[in-house]
């Protein structure tokens, strides 16, 4: 079965199966900026109405697809050219029940997420270091402040701070 789509109507239904937007989408194939996906799925209108080719997706975004979880799920011959059906096994196939495809969905959501809070953790260690070096330089900081006020009233009378240096 041949749908009359373009690629960016077949991704656009993956990732709507996906219950994903487009961000989280191009975040979890290991996309620093999701822009990738917006091209793909925007370019369709966009570039039409500009006279403008459509964008296509490059030969890193399909093996960034086929690396990922949802090669589990989606057939890659159906998202290349629209022929077949867009799943690897309709609900209740080879006696998977529609729970299964659901679960394998939500599997590849937990992979992302588990990924998503591995760089957040990374993230807030990263903030600790720096926060606990700025807790060391004000402590540096008091230590010295206390020292030259020390030495400013021991210097009878003298206001000049520097001078106490």
């Amino acid at each position: 079965m041949k749908e009359n789509t373009s690629i960016s109507e077949r991704l656009l239904k993956v990732i709507e199966h996906l219950n994903l937007n487009p961000n989280s989408f191009g975040l979890s194939l290991g996309y620093k900026r999701s822009q990738v996906i917006y091209d793909i799925t925007d370019a369709d209108k966009k570039r039409e109405l500009a006279g403008l080719k459509p964008v296509k997706p490059s030969t890193e975004f399909y093996e960034r697809f086929l690396n990922s979880e949802y090669s589990e799920i989606f057939r890659i011959e159906w998202l290349i050219t629209g022929e077949g059906e867009m799943l690897k096994r309709k609900p209740y196939d080879s006696g998977d029940s529609y729970q299964d495809n659901e679960n394998r969905v939500k599997d590849g959501r937990a992979a992302y997420n588990l990924s998503r809070i591995d760089k957040l953790l990374d993230i807030v260690e990263s903030q600790q270091k720096v926060a606990a070096k700025d807790c060391n330089t004000i402590n540096n900081l008091s230590e010295t402040i206390k020292e030259l006020t020390k030495k400013k009233n021991g210097n009878n009378g003298n206001n000049d701070i520097a001078g106490a240096v």
